[in-house]
C-alpha cells in the first residue's frame, strides 16, 4: 500500500464513516482510471470528432482537463452539438 493511504489511522472511523469513505475513494479511482483511458485513447483517433463521439471514458471521468488536453493535441475546439441527448 502506498504511504498515501498510511498516513491517515482508517481505524478510528466508524463503520458508517468508512463505508462513505470507501465510496468515494472508488469513485476518485473510477475517475482517475477513465481519464488516463482518455488520455491514452486520444491517439487512436483522426479526430477530434472522432475521439470526443466515439471514446467513452472521457465521459466517465470527473476531471474536465481531458477536454483540454483533447483541443490541443487535435487543435481544434470540442463542438458541443456533438453531445448525445436522451431527449
Amino acid at each position: 500500500m502506498s504511504d498515501d493511504f498510511r498516513v491517515h489511522n482508517f481505524s478510528n472511523h466508524s463503520l458508517q464513516e468508512l463505508q462513505k469513505i470507501k465510496q468515494e475513494f472508488e469513485s476518485l479511482l473510477n475517475s482517475a482510471v477513465n481519464f488516463k483511458f482518455a488520455l491514452t485513447s486520444l491517439e487512436d483517433y483522426e479526430t477530434l470528432k472522432a475521439w470526443f463521439t466515439k471514446c467513452e471514458y472521457h465521459a466517465l471521468t470527473d476531471n474536465d482537463s481531458i477536454y483540454d488536453i483533447a483541443e490541443e493535441y487535435f487543435g481544434e475546439l470540442i463542438d458541443h452539438s456533438w453531445e448525445v441527448t436522451d431527449d
